[in-house]
């Protein structure tokens, strides 16, 4: 079972071994339910301790056999996202210091074409001349 956050989007476990030691342990339960009124019946109290023995088992199994590739290949995958999101932060400041020297550039321009046009004459100073 995932946990949940306050938002109450799920979080899975870091490490999926973990997961599967919660599964044991609650067929463990349900196993043991069944099989404490079967020593009653059976008069055997090996039951229970196959039971205790196969979850032991099974347990051991996930830990020691357990695919921690999954593990190694989602820790390289988050150290690759923070590789491109730096990448990305900084192509977007550089970006920014190329947008703002082409504004500064264009104004730049328009201060030096309106400086370099003659002043004509407007209606009302043609009229007079």
């Amino acid at each position: 079972m995932a946990k949940r956050k306050r938002d109450g989007a799920s979080e899975e476990p870091a490490d999926p071994r973990v997961q599967a030691t919660k599964e044991i342990g609650g067929y463990l339960v349900a196993a043991l339910a069944i099989s404490i009124p079967l020593v009653a019946i059976l008069e055997n109290p090996l039951v229970v301790a196959m039971v205790v023995a196969g979850a032991a088992v099974a347990t051991a199994g996930v830990w020691f056999f357990g695919n921690t590739k999954a593990v190694e290949t989602k820790s390289h995958r988050i150290a690759e996202l923070e590789s491109t999101i730096e990448d990305l932060k900084e192509r977007l400041e550089n970006v920014e210091v190329i947008n703002r020297y082409e504004t500064s550039l264009a104004e730049r321009a328009l201060e030096e074409e309106e400086c370099e046009r003659p002043r004509t004459m407007g209606p009302a100073q043609t009229e007079k001349a």
